[in-house]
């Protein structure tokens, strides 16, 4: 078993320190769910192919989605308390922008390659809508489809 994903937030610049090179700060970027959906199929039919149930010389069980919901408290916000969930909808402070978009400089030839914990999630932090597109980001409705296809 094995998890895989990765975010849907796409960097456009960082920085790093000396004191921590592998860390990023003061990232900018956009999210981009569409991105985030690609990849993962992409992960999940690289899975597939190994699977011990489809091919009896691999030892792949399966794979799980890294993350279900995306994980506000991974990069230390201050308004979000551990193990709750929040509720942005009314919060007049602080909104589902305010996601730190720091992460994690990845070893490529692309410096600007960053994973940003807080991203990776198939649905957004607050699951508690009625507005499923809201809620649901590309990924979920990707990785369903590629599910079903197996």
């Amino acid at each position: 078993m094995s998890e895989f994903g990765v975010d849907s937030y796409s960097v456009a610049d960082r920085e790093s320190y000396e004191s921590c090179p592998s860390k990023a700060y003061n990232v900018t970027g956009k999210i981009n769910e569409m991105a985030q959906a690609v990849i993962d199929v992409k992960l999940w039919k690289e899975v597939q192919g190994h699977l011990s149930v489809d091919f009896n010389t691999e030892l792949c069980l399966g794979g799980l989605v890294h993350e279900f919901n995306d994980e506000l408290w991974k990069v230390g916000n201050y308004h979000v308390g551990l193990g709750g969930l929040p509720d942005i909808s009314y919060d007049t402070d602080h909104s589902y922008d305010d996601y730190n978009a720091q992460g994690f400089i990845l070893n490529s030839k692309d410096n600007l390659m960053v994973l940003n914990e807080e991203h990776f999630g198939l649905v957004k932090v607050n699951r508690t809508s009625s507005n499923d597109k809201r809620i649901k980001k590309a990924a979920f409705f990707a990785m369903k489809k590629a599910f079903r296809n197996q």
